[in-house]
């Protein structure tokens, strides 16, 4: 390659930090290789305030429900991804800060296997979901609306939820 001209295309494979030269070169390129989200598996029931970052990759594996007087926020950029027919109940409160420039993605674990829906019960404590992605969802058919046949994949029991910059994409489910 010519100085400051060129590329190069490698596949790597490492647990960790390793050099990787260049054979018509006698420059060395150091590449510090790390896992830049952590993983948090998540299942049954939230009962203390939690905020989820975009520091992690969260997974939730069985029906999660964010109990009575519970907040859980979620800032911009994390990504949730949620197992087949699985729900998120809110009986507490759910805050969502994506931005459209950096959203929150809800999407599924298994691109063939749909998950299921958020669900704010009436005497849930509501929700502000704002620059969020949903992605693969409403795909529960036990769950289905006998008005829609299908499922919603925000679903209110006459709660106030406010949405902004929410985009449903791709979907087997009804958005709201």
């Amino acid at each position: 390659m010519v100085q400051g001209m060129g590329s190069t295309v490698s596949t790597v494979e490492s647990d960790g930090s390793f050099i990787l030269g260049l054979s018509e070169s006698e420059d060395t390129i150091g590449i510090s290789v790390s896992n830049l989200r952590h993983r948090f598996d998540l299942s049954k029931k939230i009962v203390y305030d939690q905020t989820w970052t975009s520091e992690h990759d969260y997974f939730v594996y069985n029906d999660l429900v964010v109990g009575p007087d519970v907040v859980l926020t979620i800032e911009r950029g994390a990504r949730v991804f949620i197992d087949e027919d699985v729900k998120i109940i809110v009986e507490g409160r759910l805050e969502i800060n994506g931005v459209p420039s950096d959203p929150v993605l809800f999407t599924s674990i298994l691109r063939d296997e749909p998950w299921g829906n958020v669900e704010f019960p009436a005497f849930s404590g509501g929700g502000d979901l704002n620059g969020v992605i949903f992605n693969n969802g409403g795909g529960d058919s036990n769950d289905y609306s006998p008005y829609t046949n299908s499922q919603a994949i925000i679903e209110s029991d006459g709660t106030n939820i406010k949405l902004n910059n929410c985009f449903f994409v791709d979907n087997p489910g009804k958005a709201v």
